[in-house]
């Protein structure tokens, strides 16, 4: 759906992107009251009532506050650049470096900041590494695959 949503936004890219420029603070104010109140008393809400909104929130107020921030342009294009193989290959890199880190680490509090960086590693530049070592050696996979 925010694939769709972020086609959208670019084939109105003047008009999305004047919405934003003038309205991303307050989208920004409203989706950090969110996650606050997610914070706060969120655990009992259904996810399905809560992920949605959020995310939807998130578009204009993440969106603006890149544009007028100073975060690195080289990043954000780089993560751009891979952002769909990312979204294919996240989950299946994530599982296999979790079916290896289990091995020699268990899925217990101690060990979980270790995990949770490591999977988060994982899942992040895993598939980078998938579409520079092999999707890109294969023409049609690296067509599909930008």
């Amino acid at each position: 759906m925010f694939f769709v949503l972020g086609g959208w936004a670019g084939t109105r890219d003047a008009a999305w992107l004047a919405f934003v420029d003038r309205t991303w603070t307050a989208w920004l104010a409203v989706f950090l009251a969110v996650l606050a109140a997610i914070a706060a008393c969120g655990g009992a809400w259904p996810e399905v009532t809560v992920l949605l909104p959020a995310g939807l929130l998130s578009m204009p107020a993440l969106h603006g506050l890149v544009r007028h921030s100073a975060a690195s342009s080289e990043t954000l294009l780089w993560l751009g650049r891979y952002c769909f193989v990312i979204y294919l290959f996240n989950t299946v890199c994530i599982g296999l470096a979790k079916g290896l880190l289990l091995h020699v680490l268990s899925w217990t509090a101690p060990d979980f900041p270790a995990l949770a960086a490591a999977l988060m590693l994982a899942g992040l530049f895993g598939p980078v590494a998938l579409k520079h070592f092999l999707l890109r050696r294969i023409a049609m996979l690296d067509r599909l695959t930008d």
